[in-house]
């Protein structure tokens, strides 16, 4: 991945898929499948030989006439599942010493390095329903240079590995930048926050430091603690690049 122009040569470090699909699942999942659309199948083949030889033509294309269909309908759901199942084994994320290598059928392949990758937009929603919960879902959408927003969604496996390892990759690379700036007296934009020497500035909403309590990232939103008024929250997912937000407040404000 030393030109983001071509395929890297090196062996990926990790591999994160929607579906992995194995020799193994040949056998587990699509022999039975396959039996299921071939019993309709023979069972009217029987029929159809059955009433042939006992009651002739018009019995025999009677008798078998809706297993036929049955297995038709059996055999289109199967196609439909296994183009599914192809299309989910070919949606991957490789992930190679120098970045990234996204692949998502019928659209460009993508290869990001980490130095391409100017923020990241972390999400995690939960739906519930009275004492049901669903199991979190993560989402990450990259800024690149190259390609603009990426985003890659919970359906990837282990998804929350695959966050954890591009911020270890990329944050190092942005954080020297970003104090740089701050030293500077430049604003900093993270999204919906603009962060400067004065304070924050929030959708066209200035804050500044003595009007700010603290700050506190909890259940999926970024908490404000003001003095004066009532605390502000900010969806994470609105938030670019949140931990080097939270951590250039600590060091430098």
């Amino acid at each position: 991945m030393v030109n983001h122009r071509s395929s890297p040569t090196a062996s990926p470090v990790t591999e994160f898929v929607v579906q992995p699909l194995r020799w193994r699942d040949l056998l587990t999942t699509f022999l039975p499948l396959t039996l299921v659309v071939t019993a309709p199948l023979g069972y009217g083949l029987w029929r159809t030989y059955y009433g042939y030889t006992n009651f002739g033509p018009a019995a025999a294309a009677a008798w078998g006439r809706t297993w036929f269909y049955l297995a038709a309908l059996l055999l289109i759901g199967l196609l439909l599942y296994a183009l599914r199942r192809l299309i989910r084994a070919h949606r991957w994320v490789k992930v190679y010493p120098q970045g990234l290598k996204v692949a998502r059928p019928g659209r460009q392949e993508l290869v990001i390095p980490w130095k391409e990758i100017h923020g990241l937009n972390t999400s995690t929603t939960r739906q519930s329903f009275l004492l049901w919960k669903s199991r979190p879902k993560h989402s990450l959408t990259l800024d690149t240079t190259q390609y603009g927003r990426v985003h890659l969604d919970h359906r990837i496996r282990q998804i929350e590995d695959l966050i954890e390892i591009v911020k270890e990759q990329v944050y190092p690379l942005l954080f020297p930048e970003l104090k740089s700036r701050f030293h500077q007296g430049r604003p900093i934009t993270f999204g919906r926050i603009q962060l400067s020497r004065q304070g924050l500035m929030i959708d066209q909403t200035e804050l500044p430091w003595s009007y700010i309590k603290g700050l506190t990232a909890r259940d999926g939103q970024l908490i404000i603690k003001l003095s004066s008024q009532k605390d502000r929250r900010i969806p994470v997912q609105d938030i670019q690049n949140i931990d080097l937000f939270i951590r250039l407040i600590k060091e430098e404000v």
